[in-house]
C-alpha cells in the first residue's frame, strides 16, 4: 500500500486568508500567461555554507540566514500564482555531515516548522512532508505531522517540505511497497503501470515538477524528486541561497515561460518564408532588447566598461542564461525595467539567410553599428555579436 493512506481533504476554511507581504523593494510579480506558468516548482536551496564561509561565519549561520529566503520565495510563489512548491530541506545524504551540524539541522527544521506554522496557515498554505521516517527525530516528525493536520484544508499553495528525503530512496521505498502488495496477491505484476507506481510515492497527489530551480550556480539535481522531475525545465541561478528572494524565483519562472516543453515530441522546423519571417520577428525583438541595454542614455559610461568600437557577445540569449556582461534577454529586460530607454536604434538594413541574420542600425545620439545573429535549428536565437562605432 502507499506510504500512508490517502485521506479526504478538509474543505477550505471559511474567511479571508492573509495576502503575502510585499517585497521591500516594491517589486511586483511578472505577468505570466496561465498556460506558461509552472504549476509545481521544486527548489534546491544550495549555498548556505559558502555564504557563511565568505563572511567568516559558522556554516549554521548560513542555514539560519536561508530561512528568510525560503519564506520570501513562498510569498513570491503565492503572488505569481504557483500552486505547488517543494523545498529540499534535508536529504538522506545530509546524514554524512558532522554530527554537530546534523543535530543543529534537525533542531532547526523542527523549530522553523513550529515557528512558521501559524503564519503559513494564515496565508492559506497547505503543508505536506515527503521523506523517510527512520533516523528522523521524533520531534521533527511531530511538528511536520501537526503542520500537515493544521493546514489540511488550505488551497492557496501546497508547500512540500522534503526532510530526510532522497529521490532514489523514494523510488526504492515505493518498489518495496509494490513488491509487498504483489507478494500478498493484491497486485499483479502485469498491472504495474507508471500511473500505478506513482501511487506508492511519498506524496502521489502532488503533480510532477514543471520547473526545477537550484541556487548557488551548481548544475546538478542532487537526487531530488527524480521521478517527478522527468520532464522538468531546469534553471540554475548563481545566487547563494541566503541572497535568493522572490525576484529570483520570478526570473526563473520567466525563463521557464520562454521555453517550449515538448515531452519527447518535436515541432517541425520552419522553412522558407516561414523561417525568414520568424527570424525577422526575433531580430526586431532583439533590437528592442539592445535599446534597453543602453536605455540610461549614457553611451559613454556604457563604453567605459568595454572600450571604443566594443564587441559585445551574448551567448544563449534565447534562454537568457548565457555568459558575459549581460546574462541574456530576460536579465537585460529586468535590469533596465525601471529605466525605460529614451534613445532608439533605427534599423538601416537587415539581411537574413538560413541560420543567420545581419542588421545594421544607427543610434539616435550618433553612431552606427551592426548585429550578427546566429539561429539554432529550432529557430531560437543562439548567439549575438554587436559592433558599435560611436561618432567622434
Amino acid at each position: 500500500m502507499p506510504r500512508r493512506e490517502p485521506k479526504s481533504r478538509r474543505s477550505p476554511r471559511p474567511g479571508q486568508v492573509e495576502p503575502p507581504k510585499p517585497h521591500p523593494s516594491g517589486a511586483r510579480p511578472p505577468a505570466i500567461p496561465a498556460d506558461k506558468l509552472p504549476q509545481h516548482v521544486a527548489i534546491v536551496m544550495d549555498g548556505n555554507g559558502r555564504w557563511a564561509k565568505a563572511r567568516n561565519l559558522p556554516r549554521t549561520d548560513g542555514h539560519a540566514a536561508g530561512e528568510a529566503s525560503l519564506f520570501d520565495v513562498i510569498e513570491g510563489a503565492i503572488e505569481v500564482g504557483v500552486k505547488y512548491l517543494s523545498a529540499y530541506a534535508f536529504s538522506t545524504e545530509n546524514w554524512r555531515r558532522s554530527p554537530d551540524e546534523v543535530r543543529w539541522l534537525m533542531g532547526f527544521n523542527r523549530d522553523v516548522i513550529h515557528r512558521r506554522r501559524d503564519e503559513l496557515d494564515a496565508m492559506g498554505v497547505r503543508i505536506r512532508w515527503a521523506g523517510r521516517r527512520p533516523r528522523l527525530w521524533r520531534s521533527v516528525i511531530n511538528e511536520l505531522e501537526s503542520a500537515e493536520e493544521q493546514s489540511d484544508g488550505n488551497d492557496v499553495l501546497t508547500l512540500q517540505f522534503c526532510v530526510n528525503y532522497g529521490g532514489r530512496a523514494e523510488i526504492v521505498d515505493a518498489t518495496r511497497r509494490i513488491a509487498a502488495e504483489a507478494a500478498a496477491g493484491r497486485l499483479h505484476p502485469d498491472k504495474i503501470t507508471e500511473d500505478r507506481f506513482r501511487r506508492f510515492l511519498d506524496e502521489p497527489e502532488i503533480p510532477d515538477v514543471d520547473l526545477f530551480v537550484r541556487s548557488s550556480g551548481e548544475q546538478r539535481t542532487s537526487n531530488f524528486l527524480l521521478w517527478q522531475s522527468a520532464y522538468a525545465e531546469l534553471v540554475f541561478l548563481d545566487q547563494l541561497w541566503p541572497d535568493f528572494d522572490r525576484r529570483d524565483l520570478w526570473r526563473a519562472i520567466e525563463l521557464y515561460a520562454s521555453r517550449e516543453r515538448r515531452y519527447g515530441g518535436a515541432i517541425p522546423n520552419a522553412t522558407g518564408d516561414g523561417r525568414h519571417a520568424a527570424e525577422q520577428a526575433q531580430a526586431a525583438a532583439l533590437i528592442e532588447i539592445f535599446n534597453a541595454a543602453i536605455g540610461d542614455g549614457d553611451w559613454a559610461a556604457f563604453l567605459e566598461r568595454f572600450a571604443d568600437d566594443a564587441v559585445l557577445s551574448f551567448a544563449g540569449l534565447g534562454d537568457g542564461d548565457g555568459p558575459g556582461p549581460f546574462r541574456g534577454r530576460n536579465a537585460i529586460a529586468t535590469a533596465y525595467r525601471d529605466n525605460p530607454p529614451d534613445d532608439t536604434l533605427r534599423v538601416l538594413d537587415s539581411r537574413h539567410q538560413e541560420g543567420s541574420s545581419v542588421i545594421t542600425f544607427a543610434w539616435s545620439r550618433g553612431g552606427t553599428g551592426a548585429m550578427r545573429l546566429r539561429w539554432a535549428q529550432d529557430g531560437r536565437l543562439a548567439e549575438q555579436h554587436v559592433r558599435f562605432h560611436p561618432e567622434p
